[in-house]
């Protein structure tokens, strides 16, 4: 249903929405404002105005909000009707508290300056209207015809008159006001007791509240303790599993202290084996060393004799060769001997020929392998050759592995 929907009312001095000439028109009627609550009927042509005036304080005459609807071409023909859906209107804009508001005393007020501030609420305040009108007050709405006469008189009646009355005096008026102070009465105690229903349902509410926030408490505290016993299961699988890990590094590290000690103690073998090797050694080259120095005082015998029996150029000195021929012939066999074993004992340089040459030992004929080696290049000493092997300081080598040097 079409309509036009206008808002008045004096919070601090007289203020409209929407703001244009209806002003005057308004604030007229509010002049010939008989009681708390007035209808103003008002015929201009086509159109129908029908203003809803309500004072809000007993104690301010002045203090009222103002309703208007605007219909084109259409009338109410039940007024007693159109008294409740203002009423209605009334009441939802008290109780939804953003035009007016309600203190705890009962008494309604305005809860702004200017209704211009609130255009969110106006809106919905004309949607609400709408509804109500299309879904319970459109029977009683119909088109203007004849029988409205045209005059610039009016008329003054309450609700209680009768409806064909106030029928005839919209018909016959352009301007009827109708009177309402029981309607008024009603509102308001409907109001009150919505709210006395409201502020019941509401203490109910906090208790109910209250109730639910000590039993969340409770709730709450037997959930932290349930967290942190979980917390604490977590915690000693946690730590359970620490351990089991430490016991298995321990468990490790004691299997590798049992291995390094057995490779220690083949090390400390192996070192023992190879300090006899090395005392041996030391022995033959000692032996070799004093060998050397005999057989040199030998040497120099024998050359001493040679060179004796070179200078010797008469024929009596042939019978000392003669004689000391036995001596001759003894002394070369034992230095021929004395050779032979020097070359077999004195050392020999070879160089190592492959990348890595792993040395021997010599165990009753059997040559096993050791951890020491010679590097590709070097150069060794060898002693003794035998079985394809030659004695070094460090062990035996294989001979395949060196190139004299």
């Amino acid at each position: 249903m079409n309509f036009s929907l206008y808002i008045f009312g004096n919070p601090s001095g007289y203020n409209q929405y929407p703001s244009d000439a209806n002003s005057l028109l308004f604030q007229g009627f509010l002049q010939k404002q008989q009681s708390d609550s007035q209808l103003t009927i008002y015929r201009s042509g086509q159109l129908v105005y029908y203003v809803h005036t309500r004072k809000l304080s007993s104690d301010k005459p002045d203090y009222y909000l103002g309703i208007c609807l605007i219909f084109n071409g259409i009338y109410c023909s039940d007024v007693k009707q159109l008294f409740n859906l203002f009423d209605k209107i009334y009441s939802d804009i008290a109780l939804n508290g953003i035009l007016l508001q309600i203190n705890k005393s009962g008494k309604i007020s305005f809860a702004i300056d200017k209704l211009s501030s609130r255009l969110p609420e106006m809106e919905r305040i004309k949607l609400f209207i709408n509804n109500n009108l299309e879904e319970k007050f459109s029977k009683i709405f119909n088109s203007l015809n004849s029988s409205f006469k045209v005059s610039n008189s009016s008329k003054s009646l309450t609700l209680n008159d009768q409806p064909l009355d106030i029928l005839e005096a919209i018909r016959e008026y352009d301007c009827v006001y109708i009177s309402n102070n029981e309607q008024f009465s009603s509102g308001l105690n409907r109001i009150h007791k919505m709210l006395f229903e409201l502020y019941a349902e509401n203490q109910d509410i906090i208790k109910r509240y209250q109730k639910l926030y000590g039993e969340k408490k409770q709730y709450k505290f037997v959930i932290i303790l349930c967290i942190t016993l979980i917390g604490c299961i977590l915690g000693l699988l946690l730590f359970s599993k620490n351990i089991q890990a430490k016991d298995g590094a321990i468990q490790s590290l004691n299997s590798e202290i049992y291995k390094k000690d057995q490779e220690i103690s083949n090390m400390q073998s192996e070192i023992s084996e190879l300090n006899i090797t090395q005392a041996n050694m030391i022995i033959q080259v000692n032996t070799f060393s004093e060998n050397k120095k005999s057989n040199d005082s030998i040497i120099d015998a024998i050359v001493y004799k040679i060179n004796y029996l070179k200078s010797l150029d008469s024929l009596t000195n042939i019978e000392d060769s003669i004689s000391f021929k036995p001596f001759i012939d003894t002394s070369y066999q034992k230095l021929q001997f004395i050779i032979s074993n020097i070359e077999n004992i004195s050392p020999k340089k070879y160089k190592i020929i492959f990348s890595q040459s792993y040395c021997y030992e010599n165990c009753e004929g059997e040559y096993n392998l050791t951890k020491c080696f010679f590097y590709s290049g070097e150069v060794v000493n060898v002693y003794i050759q035998q079985d394809g092997y030659g004695l070094t300081s460090q062990g035996y080598v294989k001979l395949t592995e060196l190139e004299r040097y």
